[in-house]
């Protein structure tokens, strides 16, 4: 009963999902990267965070999917936030460069650096969005209609970003395949998502890019003819 019960919480836990938020903290007078700075976000009653690196990147995850206020902290420069932060499940959320003013810290008070609005998901599209793409009866078509970085030959070899498609990862049903394995028939697609730069931990630590593809199951194929 016991190990049913650690079965079930395990796979709500997994199909809740979750995803990453990536940034860069910059100082606004001298243009210098900040390491040390302090970034975490609130789930629930429990504290998620990191700090950022020797060059002001930081990588903040896992996080259940979900809409955060992401907040900064560092001695020297007080605090400051973004609201509204959306994380999708296996998304990245990317604030890009994040600006901290610096100044001398006064106890009681705060400090507010200059709030950056704006952040870059990727979508999954699902079987409906899919159904709507040019040449969707062709895998790589669809794969190319995705994102404008992805070109493709007239051998029908897919580029991402200049490197050809056996320098790209794909991930079918969470299993690694080999570009030129991947039989995957476009009707079978239940959802996809294509990273151009960057991916989600559970892909690797790499910053090439990926095709996640998830198999429809007979439900979501039923779903798909409403």
């Amino acid at each position: 009963m016991l190990f049913a019960l650690l079965l079930a919480t395990s796979s709500w836990a997994l199909a809740q999902g979750t995803g990453e938020v990536w940034g860069r903290v910059f100082d606004s007078k001298s243009g210098t990267t900040i390491p040390g700075v302090s970034v975490f976000v609130k789930n629930g009653a429990a504290l998620i965070g990191v700090n950022t690196d020797a060059d002001g990147y930081f990588r903040l995850k896992p996080l259940p999917t979900g809409t955060y206020t992401v907040q900064f902290s560092c001695l020297g420069y007080g605090e400051g936030s973004v609201e509204q932060v959306v994380v999708y499940s296996d998304g990245i959320a990317k604030l890009g460069d994040y600006k901290m003013d610096p100044g001398v810290e006064i106890t009681g008070a705060t400090i507010y650096s200059e709030k950056v609005i704006g952040f870059d998901v990727v979508p999954k599209l699902n079987i409906k969005e899919i159904a709507n793409l040019p040449g969707n009866k062709d895998i790589k078509k669809i794969i190319s209609s995705i994102s404008a970085d992805i070109q493709t030959t007239d051998d029908g070899a897919l580029y991402f970003r200049g490197a050809r498609d056996d320098d790209f990862v794909y991930y079918v049903d969470g299993i690694r395949v080999a570009g030129d394995n991947m039989k995957v028939p476009s009707t079978a697609i239940g959802s996809i998502q294509v990273y151009t730069g960057g991916v989600p931990a559970r892909y690797g630590d790499f910053t090439g890019g990926c095709v996640v593809i998830e198999t429809q199951s007979y439900f979501n194929w039923l779903n798909g003819q409403n």
